[in-house]
């Protein structure tokens, strides 16, 4: 009964949070077209990879061990709230100096942007981890929904001009988004659970659980995030003659349109990593429960993709805008990855929550292979298609690697 009322908590909150998300991506992609939307969300993937590793993926370590009750509430609050304006900092230092050798320049590389951008989402990212451990799913994804509404209906007043000047002012509005969103919860989480908000010396055995467990997810979810996102990377590495920008645009929505199709299972992923740690992986009752909700959001992923496979080669053109008619192609052989990603992003956040992330580790290392491997084989032949079945076949792989451990080891 409990689950149950979890899962309806985090199903609302997910709705609000993705349907907000989804709003926001289809108004940037018909304010800037496919070419300009391409580079804006290039740009944001960047930081994304910069975001990650200065986020120390310490969110992991907060959640498992405040959920163990191994660790206090304020020492983690005190480490989010220095860590998220210092790591933000300095990060966005480095974007302004060194950017330009790591990644082609962009429009959208500002200091202020990157700051807002990496140290927003830290402290989203940080505090939607410790209410995670509480069990509680609705405000963290709920918030930033809110902000995100906000944004779209005061953008979307702004942009009835097109007047290149408002373009840039609502750019920077988005940015500024998520930061408002990460000290909003923070907020909220000192108000829910009325902490101290000052802070506070941190015990070093605290400190070094914590980090001894943060530092092995980091190496995993940048592994991770290689795997998912390495493909824009190599796409963008290959001349115009083989992938035009518009056709990078395409695929970058489709990936983005692959996220909303994880929206069941990170409903589920989300409460079964604090879960699974506070029951130790002990509770048999427990673990065929959660077996039995991964079938369940795989065959509603399955049905879904049935209905987009039937209307997507009209519909994305509708949405979208007519730039955008190489989606529906491309979405038919991420169908494989979106499927094994379902199953992926539920087994892996029930290792994790159970003290076996080298798992985890191992698979993502799979995928990553697999799908860098044949994104330079297949794109000289495919294009974004091939990118896409790259992805298709590092997923498959990740999945059965996961597969079998969960069958063998439980």
């Amino acid at each position: 009964m409990e689950l149950r009322k979890y899962i309806v908590r985090n199903f609302i909150a997910r709705v609000c949070f993705l349907g907000s998300t989804f709003l926001l991506n289809i108004f940037f992609s018909r304010l800037l077209g496919a070419s300009g939307s391409g580079a804006f969300y290039y740009a944001i993937n960047n930081f994304s990879i910069i975001t990650l590793i200065a986020s120390g993926s310490l969110e992991s370590g907060m959640t498992y061990f405040l959920s163990k009750k191994e660790i206090r509430e304020n020492e983690l609050v005190t480490i989010t709230l220095i860590w998220s304006v210092i790591a933000g900092a300095l990060s966005a230092v480095l974007i302004f100096f060194y950017y330009n050798d790591f990644f082609p320049s962009s429009a959208y590389t500002s200091i202020s942007y990157s700051f807002l951008f990496i140290a927003g989402n830290l402290l989203t990212t940080y505090f939607s981890g410790l209410f995670f451990a509480k069990k509680e799913f609705l405000l963290p994804q709920l918030i930033p929904a809110i902000v995100n509404i906000t944004i779209l209906i005061f953008c979307g007043a702004l942009s009835i001009s097109k007047d290149q000047n408002n373009i840039s002012f609502i750019v920077g509005i988005y940015f500024a988004g998520f930061i408002v969103s990460g000290i909003v919860l923070g907020i909220f989480f000192h108000r829910k659970y009325s902490l101290l908000f000052l802070f506070q010396r941190i015990p070093f055995h605290s400190f070094k659980k914590l980090f001894r467990y943060s530092s092995f997810a980091l190496i995993t979810n940048i592994v991770a995030f290689l795997a998912y996102r390495i493909d824009y990377w190599i796409l963008k590495s290959f001349p115009s003659a083989v992938v035009t920008d518009g056709a990078i645009g395409n695929y970058i929505q489709v990936s983005k349109l692959v996220q909303l199709f994880l929206f069941a299972p990170t409903i589920i992923a989300t409460i079964v990593f604090p879960a699974s740690a506070s029951a130790s992986g002990e509770d048999s009752g427990f673990n065929s429960s959660f077996k039995k909700m991964a079938r369940q959001v795989l065959l509603l992923n399955i049905l879904a993709c049935a209905v987009i496979i039937v209307a997507g080669n009209w519909l994305f053109v509708f949405v979208y805008g007519e730039s955008f008619s190489m989606m529906y192609k491309c979405f038919v052989f991420s169908v494989p990855a979106i499927l094994s990603i379902t199953i992926v992003r539920i087994v892996a956040s029930y290792f994790a929550g159970t003290n076996r992330i080298r798992y985890n580790f191992f698979g993502s290392l799979i995928a990553l292979i697999v799908v860098a491997a044949l994104n330079f084989w297949l794109i000289p032949l495919m294009g974004i298609n091939g990118s896409a079945l790259a992805d298709s076949a590092g997923y498959m792989a990740y999945m059965i690697f996961l597969l079998s451990l969960l069958k063998h080891k439980g």
